[in-house]
């Protein structure tokens, strides 16, 4: 009998912090499929945001310590050599901007950064050009490794997630170990 009631206090904990507000978008990929993200409708420390990429992808990140979402489009749709925001953020007082960019011509491999492909992924004609002469370098390890190209006044880091999708974090003024924490939550999802 002592069981039953910290099983109803469970039960009501359990529903109760699913009705929290939330914005859903649903995409049709064909008759009968369909893909869906459901995102807080106020972001805070420690939420899983997730953004719609077309009908083909999804990416998310966490929102880490210290930041807050200035602004978030969860759905989003590119053309080729097309570049758009999904997420603003401030994280330590500093603007970090979270873009999705399609290439013109794919990539042969979309496979994680690594230093035996990091140069032949910065010659791609569109990261080429968004990388221009700033030195780059390797940040993190395996599937959630990604490239940082930075110069005097800049730092970018960018990963490709498919063929012709690079996701990209303008994190200019942030200092590069709290860029590296954010960006190393970030990942995606095909479907």
């Amino acid at each position: 009998m002592g069981r039953l009631p910290s099983f109803h206090g469970l039960l009501a904990a359990t529903l109760f912090a699913g009705c929290a507000p939330t914005t859903t978008t649903l995409r049709f990929t064909g008759d009968q499929h369909a893909v869906m993200v459901q995102n807080p409708e106020k972001a805070k420390v420690g939420s899983k945001l997730e953004a719609l990429i077309g009908t083909r992808k999804k990416v998310f990140f966490t929102v880490t310590r210290g930041a807050s979402v200035v602004s978030f489009r969860p759905p989003i749709d590119l053309a080729a050599g097309e570049k758009k925001l999904i997420a603003e953020l401030q994280i330590d007082q500093h603007p970090v901007r979270f873009s999705m960019m399609q290439l013109r011509r794919p990539l042969a491999k979309p496979s994680p950064p690594t230093m035996q492909n990091k140069d032949a992924i910065c010659r791609s004609p569109g990261i080429a050009e968004m990388v221009s002469r700033a030195s780059t370098s390797i940040v993190g390890r395996g599937r959630g490794s990604w490239i940082c190209a930075a110069s005097l006044n800049r730092r970018l880091y960018f990963r490709p997630i498919d063929y012709d999708l690079v996701a990209i974090v303008d994190a200019d003024e942030l200092d590069p170990k709290r860029a590296a924490d954010f960006i190393l939550r970030m990942g995606s999802l095909t479907f």
